[in-house]
């Protein structure tokens, strides 16, 4: 029987992997709850409990045999339910409005950010970013001081987000580096202006802007095709990593074309070339791929930087690259560093 002690423990095992390092810290953002865990699974549940800066591959590892992506989409918010969102978590803001954004980056990670509002119901983008970062919390220099404190201006969104639940502002980080992503979700509201909502979802939410340095390009879009969404992802073809194991698709380097291309994309995929796709994801496919997003787990192969080398239960390698070491975090888990 699965139970909360072996659910953490369990979990506790893969934290070395995918370290939890970042998150928004004001306003505040979703959390998991009861709806979560009835969606996304125990395991998952108890994951984001003790790990909320922790990154969407980490979680993808953790899928139940009953997991729905329709239900569950790990690439909005990371998979957390507005049913857990108490009411005095959701922001009312006007047109107009400056907020003052908090983000709590615990270890840097080269790679894009950028924060958006999204349209829940279709998981795009609306409008244009708010803010964007080609290079964000890079290690080869000190993070600045607008990554982790910065303001945003709430533009004129009509009617669309006047009703709870239907639009987040949500900060989305992605290390190709790592192949690690981040995002967390603030709910709010905005009365209409009169102004009018604005013109179709201009991108995917994740979209990093074009000119960016470091877009999601490790994986194969095969395997990105949303479960649940008639709109098409954005995607880009694979470099220079392989497709995870349990995918079906590995050797696709772009999906199945549609009939036609509407122009609102999916949400977690950055800038690169646009590429339509199926509207579900490929059924014999168990790669961490859902609803709108090219994104899918990226675990790091034996022996090298931050892939688990040692712990309790562990029996893989626990060999490690020329030039790093097996160092244990906790009884749990030890990492390649």
């Amino acid at each position: 029987m699965f139970t909360k002690a072996a659910a953490l423990t369990f979990v506790s095992a893969l934290v070395g992997q995918a370290l939890g390092h970042g998150l928004v810290s004001s306003p505040p953002i979703r959390q998991p709850g009861d709806a979560f865990k009835a969606n996304c699974g125990e395991q998952m549940f108890y994951n984001v409990e003790s790990d909320p800066a922790g990154n969407i591959q980490q979680l993808n590892q953790l899928k139940a045999t009953s997991f729905s992506a329709s239900s569950c989409n790990l690439n909005l918010c990371k998979g957390l339910q507005f049913d857990d969102v108490s009411a005095a978590n959701i922001q009312s803001w006007t047109v107009g409005q400056t907020v003052p954004i908090k983000v709590d980056i615990r270890a840097p990670h080269t790679g894009s950010a950028n924060v958006s509002i999204i349209d829940t119901a279709t998981n795009t983008m609306i409008g244009s970013p708010l803010k964007t970062w080609e290079v964000y919390a890079s290690v080869s220099a000190p993070i600045t001081a607008d990554q982790t404190s910065f303001d945003v201006t709430i533009p004129d969104l009509g009617d669309k987000c006047k009703t709870a639940g239907a639009c987040v502002l949500q900060w989305w980080w992605d290390a190709p580096s790592i192949t690690q992503t981040y995002e967390s979700c603030i709910d709010f509201t905005q009365s209409g202006s009169g102004a009018g909502a604005p013109s179709t979802p201009s991108s995917a939410v994740s979209s990093a802007p074009a000119a960016t340095s470091a877009p999601v390009s490790s994986q194969p879009a095969a395997t990105s095709a949303p479960a649940e969404t008639s709109a098409p992802v954005e995607t880009s073809a694979p470099a220079e990593t392989s497709a995870p194991a349990e995918t079906s698709a590995a050797e696709t380097s772009a999906p199945a074309e549609t009939s036609a291309a509407p122009e609102p994309t999916a949400i977690s995929a950055p800038a690169a070339t646009v590429v339509p796709t199926t509207t579900a994801a490929p059924a014999a496919s168990s790669a961490p791929a859902s609803c709108g997003s090219s994104l899918q787990a990226r675990d790091a192969p034996s022996g090298t930087k931050w892939s688990q080398c040692g712990g309790v239960n562990y029996r893989g390698s626990a060999a490690c690259d020329e030039g790093l070491t097996c160092t244990p975090y906790n009884k749990y888990y030890s990492a390649c560093l």
